[in-house]
């Protein structure tokens, strides 16, 4: 069902395509993840689920530095219910707030494997060549009121890209999520995890036009 504030939302999400403040994030296996972040992966042992995600090019700058992380970890739910693993570091000024629709197939699967220990994340710029890896502070706890819908046969393609897009939308804005850090926040970046299916569903909205910095 279309409604005008789902264009809205795509308006957003197509300009912050633009300005390299939205990017794609992925979940990747172990080996996969010391593969990519080379040298920094030791540092951090004892995760359970491996992420790698895009920054705006001055984010990553503050990264590279070795500013100061401040992290917090949210869950957001949407309007239609869907839940949401939002992972929030923050260096200076810049949040990058990555995110994690869990709805599909593999969302049980993949909350138990953030839930048993703090995920480990490999940050990077647009050449992926300098990036960070970021422990986060703690493992992902569900709320008891979250319920996370399982299977496909749910959610409809329509619900799915739509939620995806309105989740973006919000975190965009500096006051889109709780962090507890706000007055410190002025510019904030988003990388979006997507399952096989969404990457299908907004492909054409995401690929054409982030371009190297879509992981997969």
């Amino acid at each position: 069902m279309f409604d005008i504030s789902d264009l809205v939302n795509g308006v957003i999400v197509m300009k912050a395509c633009e300005t390299q403040r939205l990017a794609t994030g992925t979940l990747v296996a172990r080996s996969e993840f010391a593969r990519v972040a080379a040298a920094h992966a030791a540092r951090h042992p004892g995760a359970a689920a491996f992420l790698c995600a895009s920054l705006h090019p001055k984010c990553a700058e503050l990264f590279a530095a070795d500013t100061p992380v401040w992290q917090v970890q949210r869950t957001v739910v949407s309007p239609e219910g869907i839940a949401h693993a939002v992972f929030v570091q923050q260096v200076a000024h810049w949040q990058h707030r990555l995110v994690v629709q869990l709805v599909e197939d593999e969302a049980a699967e993949f909350a138990s494997r953030l839930a048993a220990a703090p995920p480990r994340v490999y940050l990077a710029g647009a050449d992926r060549g300098r990036g960070v890896v970021v422990q986060c502070a703690s493992a992902w706890t569900a709320p008891q009121a979250v319920r996370l819908r399982p299977g496909p046969r749910e959610v409809r393609e329509w619900e799915l890209s739509n939620d995806a897009l309105a989740t973006v939308a919000q975190l965009l804005r500096p006051e889109g999520v709780d962090s507890c850090n706000l007055t410190r926040t002025r510019d904030v970046c988003v990388s979006l995890v997507r399952s096989a299916r969404l990457r299908a569903l907004l492909a054409g909205v995401l690929n054409e036009r982030v371009g190297s910095r879509v992981w997969r």
